[in-house]
Formats: structure tokens, sequence, C-alpha cells
């Protein structure tokens, strides 16, 4: 099966939270979509997650510049999917050289086929402790 439209809202969905766009952001879910947080907050809906998303950065959330260390898709259906990312924070612009902030973690997202374009209908972020993770 063909993955480049899962790539696509994973790759939208890494680039909106970089530049900060939570408008862009929200729009990689679909409108009944679940987001729960790495601090364990449940958001419902594309728009109160822009919203929601918004406020954490206003109140000094957000920092740092994601960079996707690992990815895995298993599709569990021709129009569903469970993608699987591992994710660190870099100061800057990430290079193999960037220095790492003190957080990674892992998001999980189920992502749903909606009229030819993929959105995310559940989100869990989770933040590691200390070490890094990997995907084995």
């Amino acid at each position: 099966m063909d993955d480049s439209g899962i790539d696509e809202v994973v790759r939208r969905f890494v680039e909106s939270w970089n530049r900060r766009d939570w408008t862009a952001f929200g729009s990689c879910f679909s409108a009944r979509s679940d987001y729960v947080t790495g601090e364990a907050d449940h958001w419902s809906g594309r728009e109160t997650i822009s919203r929601k998303m918004n406020e954490l950065m206003l109140a000094g959330g957000t920092g740092g510049t994601a960079v996707i260390a690992g990815r895995t898709i298993r599709r569990l259906g021709s129009d569903v999917a469970l993608v699987h990312l591992a994710w660190r924070l870099v100061e800057g612009e990430p290079t193999t050289a960037s220095p790492a902030l003190a957080r990674s973690g892992m998001t999980i997202l189920v992502v749903a086929l909606h009229d030819h374009t993929w959105l995310i209908e559940a989100a869990q972020n989770t933040d590691a402790p200390s070490s890094p993770l990997n995907l084995a």
C-alpha cells in the first residue's frame, strides 16, 4: 500500500509544530479528533486542539524544534493506520550536531482517510524519561 498520504500528514504535523502555526497544526486533525498531551491533558476537536496549543505557547510551553528520530506505520485497514513517532527536541535548526534539549518522547497517531486526505483521529504524546527512545 502507498503510505505517501500518511507521510504527508505526519510531515505537516511536525512542520506546523516547529513553526508554532497552531491553525495548521489543528488542520492535521479531524474535526472530532482527540489529543492527549505529554502532561496527560485530553483535548477533543480540531478547534480545541489549536486553541489549547496556542494557550500553551503563550504560557511558555512548546519550546525547541522537533526532530523525528524514528517512524513506523502499521495499516489497520485500507483507510486507517497506526503511526509511532519517536522524537526529540533540539535547540534552533535541526542538524546532526544540534544539542538535544532535555525532552524526547513517543507520539502515537491513529490516522484515517477522509475524502482522499489522511487526518489524525487520535494522538497520544508521551514524554520519555531522560534516556533516548528507539522503535525496535
